[in-house]
């Protein structure tokens, strides 16, 4: 769709899962946030085709980092392209470990990252790695640790160097935190915990409860979250008036 605003914002789109599969030619939510005139980004990890032994400390250490900067990286490459758009709104989205990177980027960029969304991600990644899955639990259960483990669980590994939850201090943009209940424990206990310390910094973020009819792909479930989503960057994202769509108001 045409873009409503001048230059257009950005959503930048963190891959779910490391290394995760390369990003397909076309993707339908992608063309929804084009539609509501964002420009958007879909990433791949740079390890898609296979980790490099040159990467792999950097990765062991600060997964986090890394993809941050990638994130920074193609930014610059997307500019130096000619493509306009509003580098004072960035946006990040993601799901599960690309959720947790979403949240992570908003700590560790402040300045360049306005807001971000995370659907289903984990806070805090020691309890979600080491969580485990029940025999006989359904595909989507499974699906949820996106990551191996190995990666990051090893001896020397910082946790709180690595989580979200305990730099919650460090996280002073919009935040807009979707999960659906009792899909995995580990991200429900720490999204909570994260939830309550922004609030007790005067930080309160917006939170959805998903239906289970999002995860499976429903439209009627899909269409009334986009909506939610909408809503979120209509207020957080924008200001001085100009919107994407019409103003709403996030409940």
């Amino acid at each position: 769709g045409k873009p409503r605003v001048n230059p257009p914002p950005l959503l930048v789109g963190f891959p779910s899962g490391f290394p995760g599969r390369a990003q397909p030619a076309f993707d339908p939510e992608a063309q929804i946030f084009a539609d509501l005139g964002f420009v958007v980004a879909r990433l791949n990890h740079r390890s898609v085709a296979g980790v490099k032994t040159e990467d792999l400390t950097a990765l062991r250490a600060a997964v986090d980092r890394v993809a941050v900067n990638d994130v920074l990286a193609a930014i610059e490459w997307i500019a130096a392209r000619n493509r306009p758009f509003d580098r004072k709104r960035i946006a990040t989205l993601g799901r599960g470990f690309g959720g947790y990177l979403a949240v992570r980027a908003l700590q560790l960029q402040p300045t360049v990252f306005r807001c971000g969304i995370a659907i289903d991600a984990p806070m805090d990644l020691r309890p979600w790695l080491r969580a485990q899955v029940t025999v006989g639990a359904a595909p989507s259960a499974k699906a949820m640790r996106d990551i191996p483990a190995a990666l990051i669980d090893h001896e020397g590994v910082d946790w709180k160097k690595l989580s979200v939850l305990d730099q919650a201090e460090a996280l002073t943009n919009p935040v807009f935190l979707l999960v659906e209940p009792a899909r995995s424990p580990a991200i429900d206990v720490s999204t909570g915990e994260l939830r309550a310390s922004l609030q007790a910094l005067g930080r309160t973020p917006d939170h959805l409860e998903l239906d289970p009819g999002f995860a499976a792909a429903r439209p009627e479930s899909r269409a009334a979250v986009y909506r939610k989503i909408e809503e979120f960057f209509n207020l957080r994202l924008h200001d001085y008036g100009v919107k994407i769509g019409p103003p709403k108001e996030v409940k």
